[in-house]
């Protein structure tokens, strides 16, 4: 059976996909450089911009298409029930961001707190971050909450099984048209 295609594919083709991990490092004025992997692939789209947003202990990073179809979504749920209002109320909080000419963008003081990093700029260690590609969008993780939360699902191949399992459900869910 032939996977149907989704929004996401009409609007990042495969080989636009954000794949790897990058250890870097947010500097003083909390700009983070973009790995020049990532940019190629905005080049490649043809927009550079990317939406960064509040998630769980880190950020998501989209590219603006993508976010575009993110948004869309987001104004077909109901808007008078309180966790999509609250959903709203996050995704309204995301900023556009276009890297510089050395392919960094700004990470706003309240987006860094969120992701536990230091605000003060005292230490390498609290700015240390790692980028983690999902495919169709990115997240930046601060370096110690990555670390806790990769050996949290790392521990046991029965954890991996339990993950394999799960995913094959949720195929199985979206192919029947009764998933996400």
């Amino acid at each position: 059976m032939t996977e149907q295609p989704t929004a996401t594919d009409a609007v990042l083709p495969e080989d636009f996909r954000f794949r790897g991990s990058f250890n870097l490092t947010v500097d003083d004025k909390g700009r983070l450089s973009i790995p020049a992997e990532f940019r190629d692939i905005l080049v490649r789209m043809g927009e550079e911009t990317l939406v960064v947003s509040f998630h769980a202990h880190c950020l998501e990073t989209y590219p603006l298409p993508l976010w575009r179809v993110k948004e869309t979504e987001a104004l077909r749920l109901p808007p008078d029930e309180p966790d999509v209002q609250q959903y709203l109320r996050l995704i309204g909080l995301a900023v556009k961001r276009t890297p510089d000419k050395q392919g960094r963008i700004l990470i706003p003081p309240a987006m860094r707190r969120h992701m536990g990093l230091s605000s003060d700029g005292n230490g390498d260690q609290d700015r240390e971050v790692v980028l983690n590609g999902l495919l169709t969008k990115f997240e930046i993780w601060s370096r110690e909450r990555w670390e806790a939360q990769f050996a949290q699902f790392t521990q046991t191949p029965e954890d991996f099984a339990a993950m394999s399992k799960a995913v094959a459900r949720f195929k199985r869910e979206v192919q029947s048209g009764t998933g996400r």
